[in-house]
């Protein structure tokens, strides 16, 4: 598919990108893929990568590949957040040593966040800043929480009255602002934060 993609585009590709957080989590398939992929593409890559699947073995298969970039889902500092609201239960150590890895591996790390998600405080929002500064990524991405339908923390805003529908309708991404019924002083502070 790469190769019939690059092969009827007249615009010059410089890299590509992988979006998918689970492109590791299948050691055969990496392995030929990498090998494959360095023969016959040759282009540099950015790719996604959930942090529990990173190990420095994967590391040096990407490498070898042509990785520039490694994003993360770091998602939230707050622990509550991340492991009671967003069921996501990578540990602080596991995310240090996933940018460990990509930073031993020349891939710039590249760490994505989410704020203003519902019941986040403004403490645990500074949190996820701390954990960041931390971390040290190269880009750093904060993401408004946007609820879609059909997950868990849309039913929950619906259930809670969160969603404020006349701002959801204007919002054109998740980066535009929030459409949850914060208090005006949160919603003022979310956007700071985002900016920053």
């Amino acid at each position: 598919e790469i190769k019939d993609a690059l092969e009827m585009t007249t615009t010059p590709i410089r890299a590509l990108a992988f979006v998918d957080d689970n492109f590791l989590i299948n050691r055969d398939f990496l392995d030929a893929f990498c090998e494959r992929y360095k023969d016959e593409v040759g282009l540099p890559f950015v790719t996604n990568v959930h942090p529990l699947t990173l190990n420095e073995r994967k590391g040096e298969l990407l490498k070898e590949a042509g990785v520039i970039s490694m994003r993360f889902g770091v998602e939230s500092g707050s622990e509550r957040i991340r492991t009671e609201i967003l069921k996501r239960f990578t540990a602080p150590k596991h995310l240090d040593r996933a940018f460990e890895i990509a930073n031993e591996c020349d891939a710039m790390p590249s760490s994505y966040n989410m704020i203003g998600i519902p019941t986040e405080g403004r403490e645990e929002v500074l949190d996820t800043l701390r954990l960041n500064a931390h971390l040290a990524p190269d880009v750093v991405k904060v993401m408004t929480f946007f609820p879609f339908n059909g997950t868990p923390l849309y039913n929950y805003c619906v259930a809670h009255d969160l969603i404020d529908y006349e701002k959801k309708g204007q919002l054109d991404n998740y980066e535009s602002g929030t459409c949850l019924k914060f208090e005006p002083e949160h919603q003022l502070f979310l956007k700071k934060i985002q900016k920053v």
